[in-house]
């Protein structure tokens, strides 16, 4: 039994046809059909039980199903190690996030992430904006979240990628007789432009508040 047989093992239970699993392998249709024929000489059961017009698994191809997908994970796991274990930083990841942002989207992002690369030593460093942007920029770390409101233009954006992750509505609270309160929305300049003292009598929905991970070579995987 090896990993191909299960390929095509796989490919054909979700196709049920013999001619297409060939072609989304780009095999032959001989090949996939001998590949079948040892895999249930090995197994000592049919998986498969075929004539002129129909395929279909029987109750063991049910079952061991199953379990050769567990296996093809797994596989596809251990290669994507070894690519990391080729990189030169494979074993540590330097992430600088804006403070306070850890409170919203930041702990579920990197536990997702953690759940896929448990060998990874991931470093945090907290600190303003301008900070944790300068750290990347001068590659001291592999990534930032931070954040943007409106738009405000994306730094250095020549020189890294970026990933928009969510957006946010932002309010701003200000005496109900200040001279912006009439406005039914805001901008950045518009605020600016009126600061004055706010007092908590009433919202003002305006730009939204954008976060983003800005990254340098980095390679984010995908599980199939």
């Amino acid at each position: 039994m090896n990993i191909q047989q299960l390929k095509c093992f796989v490919k054909v239970s979700k196709t049920l046809n013999f001619t297409k699993a060939s072609q989304n392998l780009f095999i032959s249709q001989t090949a996939v059909s001998n590949h079948i024929k040892h895999l249930e000489e090995t197994l000592g059961f049919h998986l498969f039980i075929r004539n002129k017009k129909h395929v279909q698994l029987t109750q063991q191809g049910k079952i061991f199903l199953k379990s050769a997908l567990k296996v093809l994970e797994a596989n596809q796991e251990c290669y994507q190690t070894i690519q990391y274990l080729h990189h030169e930083n494979f074993g540590q990841l330097r992430i600088g996030y804006l403070k306070g942002i850890e409170h919203c989207i930041m702990i579920k992002n990197i536990q997702n992430f953690y759940q896929h690369n448990k060998h990874m030593d991931i470093q945090l460093y907290r600190d303003s904006r301008q900070e944790i942007e300068e750290l990347l920029k001068n590659h001291k770390v592999d990534c930032v979240f931070t954040a943007r409101v409106g738009h405000d233009p994306i730094p250095f954006e020549d020189q890294s990628d970026y990933l928009h992750i969510y957006s946010y509505p932002f309010v701003v609270a200000m005496n109900k007789n200040h001279i912006l309160s009439s406005y039914p929305s805001l901008d950045y300049f518009d605020i600016k432009k009126g600061q004055n003292k706010f007092c908590p009598w009433r919202l003002i929905i305006f730009d939204d508040y954008r976060f983003f991970v800005l990254y340098n070579h980095l390679r984010w995987c995908s599980y199939d």
